[in-house]
């Protein structure tokens, strides 16, 4: 909800702050927007599973857009190892 809130320009109302506030990282820019569409018929969680690997510790919101089409959403300054 946070993500399509922030790219629909949908002014945040006081739940999706505190949603926002609940996050373990502060929600500044810069952001990066990352789309991806899996082409092959595999499970979904295994993506997810090589995003959290991926992603561990790091300022990023990930989910799914449609079947198939996920996002990942990172936020302040580029990614660290």
């Amino acid at each position: 909800m946070i993500f399509k809130a922030l790219i629909d320009h949908v002014p945040i109302d006081s739940a999706m702050n505190e949603r926002i506030q609940k996050l373990p990282f502060p929600l500044v820019g810069p952001f990066q927007i990352i789309l991806i569409k899996q082409m092959r018929d595999t499970s979904s969680n295994t993506l997810f599973l090589h995003l959290e690997n991926i992603l561990y510790k790091q300022p990023a919101l990930y989910g799914q857009v449609q079947l198939n089409e996920y996002y990942l959403f990172l936020c302040g300054s580029a990614l660290t190892n």
